[in-house]
């Protein structure tokens, strides 16, 4: 009888332990990732890296951040955007993510969707200023210099 309950627990407690280990290894490849970006320079080890992280523990939102910005730094903007855009339709007031996504917009002179986005920013958090310079900027870079100036 004993051995009847003891089994489901020592179960429970292994599955518990795997999870565990798989929750460290992804807080590791997203250490080396780092690395691998900051101090190497190398984008494409640390998108790999940042994959793996993420093969392990998909629901790792600031792995997912961090790859979409690595993927934007290299140019690479289609994976970039999408790579966001998963994390805002995830969560929709995620202020990094929506910043670096207008960011993104506005280098691949995107005004419009950069505006739209900034909006959207503001309904979420209507005091940001970051959210607020980043409209202006899409304004302006629309030649919308009245609007800008009354925002």
């Amino acid at each position: 009888m004993l051995k009847r309950l003891l089994v489901p627990f020592v179960f429970l407690f292994f599955l518990f332990q795997v999870s565990s280990l798989l929750a460290q290894s992804s807080d590791q490849y997203f250490e080396q990732a780092r690395n691998a970006a900051f101090q190497d320079k190398n984008y494409a080890e640390a998108i790999d890296l940042a994959k793996k992280g993420l093969d392990l523990a998909p629901e790792y939102t600031e792995l997912r951040l961090f790859l979409g910005k690595v993927y934007f730094w290299s140019n690479n903007y289609a994976n970039a955007r999408s790579t966001l855009k998963k994390i805002l339709d995830e969560n929709s007031s995620h202020t990094d993510a929506r910043l670096t996504l207008i960011d993104l917009e506005l280098e691949t002179e995107n005004y419009n969707r950069a505006l739209v986005l900034a909006n959207t920013g503001l309904d979420h958090h209507s005091t940001n200023t970051e959210f607020l310079f980043r409209k202006g900027k899409a304004l302006e870079q629309m030649a919308n210099n009245d609007a800008a100036i009354q925002q």
